[in-house]
């Protein structure tokens, strides 16, 4: 039977198996990555510094409409990361999957990749919605409990804090189930929807225990690479100090620390973004094994198709 630990395994066998394309892949999105910066962070600084120095009344406004401009290009920028993410965690599944498919760095454009992107786009705009029915949701349950209540605090408070946490955890529930649609529709070469709610049923902490692991991996190299980003902030703060109590001084050094630590694309930000890079491609990496080794694992486990054992 496969379990939590063989899951794992199969996130580092990507890495193992194809280290040079986990390299490319990284390079790939710091590409992407890089050029957006390039693109919006310019005007980012500009739209910050004028929505900060416009005078109150129609410069203010607009401003703010220069603002939701730089807003939408953020958004589509953000689809076209999606894409890429997509591109890169096909190359993980066909890593594990499709392992003698030809395609460079295990990467191709084709099917796989657009069915991918597409139930990336739809989670993307649907999830907010409905985290935020839910949560609205829950909010008239917790004012339900706090007016039925409100002569024992206590018990109030704990029954408040309870639904909070049942409310989280069923969100991450839900999310681990459907978190197989990825490899099954990869493997299937359909959308399939059914099928990966059906093979995760009763395997929840299977799936759940290497997902946490890999996300305290990714969140420990997030920390060590904010390092250098609150050094740089720190070696700042004198001058922001200097600019004393005058507002017009400390806006002026706002903009100037900003421009500094986030113009220049080659410089302390250049750095950020390669290892971010890296942090994700790992991370796709061992994401993408874990679930391409479940959609594997568990289908054989139920009989329900005769597959290969991934590690040979």
């Amino acid at each position: 039977m496969t379990s939590a630990g063989d899951l794992l395994n199969g996130g580092f066998e990507v890495i193992k198996r194809r280290p040079g394309a986990v390299l490319a892949w990284a390079a790939i999105h710091g590409a992407y990555v890089l050029a957006v910066w390039m693109l919006v962070m310019p005007m980012f600084l500009r739209q910050f510094r004028e929505m900060a120095t416009a005078e109150p009344g129609p410069g203010q406004f607009a401003a703010m409409q220069g603002m939701n401009a730089f807003q939408g290009i953020n958004f589509l920028t953000s689809f076209g990361g999606y894409f890429v993410g997509a591109v890169l965690l096909c190359g993980a599944f066909r890593t594990i999957l499709r392992p003698d498919e030809p395609g460079f760095a295990s990467l191709r454009l084709g099917w796989d990749e657009m069915r991918t992107f597409g139930i990336m786009a739809v989670l993307a705009f649907a999830a907010p919605f409905v985290i935020v029915l839910f949560g609205l949701t829950v909010m008239l349950l917790g004012l339900l409990i706090g007016f039925a209540l409100q002569s024992v605090p206590v018990l109030q408070y704990l029954l408040i804090a309870v639904l909070v946490i049942a409310s989280i955890g069923a969100i991450v529930y839900v999310w681990v189930r459907i978190s197989l649609i990825f490899p099954l529709t990869f493997l299937r070469q359909k959308l399939v929807i059914d099928e990966a709610w059906k093979i995760s049923g009763g395997r929840f902490w299977k799936l759940f225990l290497p997902y946490v692991v890999v996300f305290a991996i990714v969140m420990v190299l997030s920390l060590i690479l904010m390092i250098p980003v609150m050094g740089q902030f720190f070696a700042e703060m004198p001058k922001l100090m200097a600019a004393g109590d005058d507002p017009e001084a400390v806006r002026q050094a706002v903009f100037a620390m900003l421009e500094r630590m986030f113009s220049q694309p080659f410089g302390m930000m250049g750095l950020i973004i390669l290892m971010s890079a890296l942090i994700q491609a790992v991370s796709t990496a061992l994401y993408g094994g874990i679930m391409a080794t479940a959609a594997l694992g568990f289908l054989q486990d139920d009989g329900l198709e005769a597959v290969q054992n991934v590690f040979d």
